[in-house]
C-alpha cells in the first residue's frame, strides 16, 4: 500500500511538471526521487504517511509553480542532508554542486535563528541562492497546511486542493 502511495505521488509529480515545465529531464528528477525514497525507506509522517511523500509534496509546488530542474531536484532531496545518511558529497556527485549546495542550504536556514531585521537581512544576502529561501519556505508551508488539514481528518483530495489554492495565492502576488 506505500509503495503505491509513494509512486502515485511521483506519477502526479511528473505529470504536473511536464504541464508546468516539459523541458525538464524526467530522468534525473526521477533519479531524485529514487535516492530520497531510499535514504527516507522506513521513516513516516505523524499522520502515517510515507515520509518521502513530504518530499515529492515539495517538489509538486516547486514545479506548479515553474521552477526549474534543480530546484525540483533540491525539494525532492531537501531532507536528506538532515535526516539520513545522504551527504552533501553524495549529492553534489549525482546531481550537482548547485543541487548540493540548495539542500545545504534548505538544511541550514531550519537551524539559524535570526532575530533582528539586519541579521536577516545580512544572512539571505549571503544564501547561495534564492531557491534555497523559497524551497525552505515552500517546505514549512505545505508541512502547516498539510498537517492541520490531516488533524482535522480530511482527506487528501482536500489537502491537495488546499496546496493548489497557496500556489494560485502566490502566483497572484
Amino acid at each position: 500500500m506505500a509503495e503505491e502511495i509513494i509512486e502515485q505521488s511521483y506519477r502526479e509529480l511528473a505529470d504536473t511538471i511536464l504541464e508546468h515545465n516539459p523541458g525538464v529531464d524526467l530522468g534525473r528528477v526521477r533519479a531524485a526521487f529514487e535516492l530520497a525514497d531510499r535514504a527516507h525507506s522506513g521513516q513516516k509522517r505523524k499522520a502515517g504517511t510515507p515520509y518521502v511523500t513530504h518530499c515529492v509534496a515539495a517538489a509538486q509546488i516547486c514545479a506548479e509553480m515553474g521552477l526549474d530542474e534543480d530546484s525540483i531536484v533540491a525539494a525532492l532531496l531537501h531532507d536528506c542532508i538532515e535526516d539520513t545518511a545522504i551527504t552533501h558529497e553524495d549529492i553534489a556527485r549525482q546531481f550537482g554542486a548547485e543541487v548540493a549546495d540548495i539542500v545545504e542550504g534548505v538544511t541550514k536556514l531550519t537551524r539559524v535563528q535570526l532575530t533582528h531585521p539586519h541579521q536577516m537581512r545580512i544572512f539571505f544576502e549571503g544564501t547561495v541562492r534564492i531557491g534555497a529561501t523559497c524551497c525552505n519556505k515552500l517546505n514549512r508551508g505545505c508541512e502547516v497546511v498539510t498537517d492541520s488539514l490531516r488533524r482535522e481528518g480530511k482527506n487528501e483530495g482536500i489537502v491537495r486542493q488546499a496546496g493548489h489554492r497557496i500556489i494560485k495565492h502566490i502566483h497572484e502576488k
